[in-house]
């Protein structure tokens, strides 16, 4: 069912509540729609349950996700209500040095396959060298940029150092994807793959000791190295799924929240 009425509720229902009574405001209406969470709109996600963690930034860094992640902000790492591509915000790591910490005992993806995927923009020059997301304080395995300015990057500390030459341009939203299915990972941007690499017997667990994982950093015992410096919407990691094996339409509207 969808709510149209125009009548003013003190309480709106939720977006996502099926079994609402009261009436919508039509700026509550329009939010729903463009985050996809409309009643009667949001087509569930049939991998979500192998979703590790789920940012859509919209006012906070509250994980969306079933694990419910906490992650620790360090040096103005913060929320934007300016610049995103759905919902009501992002994740602004564009202040000096900014970065998240969060336990990594989710990132365990061990030899199966797993997606990292994002909506990425970068208000100034892309950086020569960035990282996105650090699995564990030895930095045995991030995706991020290259150190030679030529585009996205792998690295896995075992022998992986994979940077296929492509372009982007700063002031503009790309949809990235990182994907391991079976013995390979492929890096898609804008919903088309720019290169693979082979990881056949390459191992993504953290290394022991270690138990953190980083956003935005490469972090090195704890120090925020390499910042990519930028905005993040719809930041998802899914553990055990490939969720794209050939080219694809990158996604219209936010991920969904179950």
């Amino acid at each position: 069912m969808k709510y149209k009425g125009r009548l003013l509720s003190s309480i709106p229902p939720t977006a996502n509540t099926s079994g609402a009574t009261a009436m919508w405001l039509l700026q509550d209406e329009m939010q729903g729609m463009q985050s996809n969470t409309w009643p009667g709109l949001v087509t569930p996600d049939p991998y979500f349950s192998s979703v590790m963690l789920l940012l859509h930034g919209d006012g906070s860094f509250a994980d969306s996700s079933s694990k419910n992640t906490s992650i620790t902000l360090y040096n103005s790492a913060t929320t934007s209500a300016s610049t995103y591509k759905f919902g009501t915000g992002s994740l602004n790591y564009t202040a000096s040095t900014a970065y998240g910490e969060l336990s990594n005992s989710n990132f365990d993806f061990g030899t199966n396959d797993w997606t990292i995927e994002m909506w990425w923009y970068h208000p100034a020059s892309i950086p020569a060298y960035g990282v996105i997301f650090d699995v564990d304080s030895s930095s045995k395995f991030f995706v991020g940029f290259s150190p030679n300015t030529t585009g996205l990057r792998v690295y896995h500390v075992s022998g992986i150092d994979y940077n296929p030459t492509h372009s982007m341009s700063a002031g503009n939203w790309y949809h990235l994807a990182w994907v391991r299915n079976g013995g390979t990972v492929t890096i898609y941007q804008g919903g088309s793959s720019i290169g693979s690499v082979s990881c056949t017997g390459y191992n993504f667990s953290p290394t022991s000791g270690y138990n953190y994982a980083y956003l935005n950093t490469y972090g090195l015992n704890g120090r925020p190295w390499y910042q990519a410096g930028s905005y993040v919407d719809d930041f998802r990691i899914t553990k055990g799924v490939a969720r794209y094996t050939s080219n694809f339409t990158p996604p219209t509207a936010a991920f969904p929240n179950a």
